[in-house]
């Protein structure tokens, strides 16, 4: 399975096609919060960043 990292809204989500991942951003968004194809975009592997973390996330 080949896995790609899309930018849906303002959200990060690793997914295998931009379908997938705006279906998994919009279950979890609620009602009211449904974005469409047009707020998808597929990032490069390439691409540098810094991404924030939830405050209780685990630092590794």
């Amino acid at each position: 399975m080949e896995y790609k990292l899309f930018l849906v809204g303002e959200e990060y989500i690793v997914a295998q096609a931009a379908e997938e991942a705006l279906v998994d951003h919009n279950e979890r968004g609620g009602e009211g919060y449904h974005l469409t194809m047009d707020d998808v975009s597929e990032v490069p592997l390439d691409k540098a960043g810094r991404f924030e973390q939830e405050e209780d996330a685990i630092k590794t």
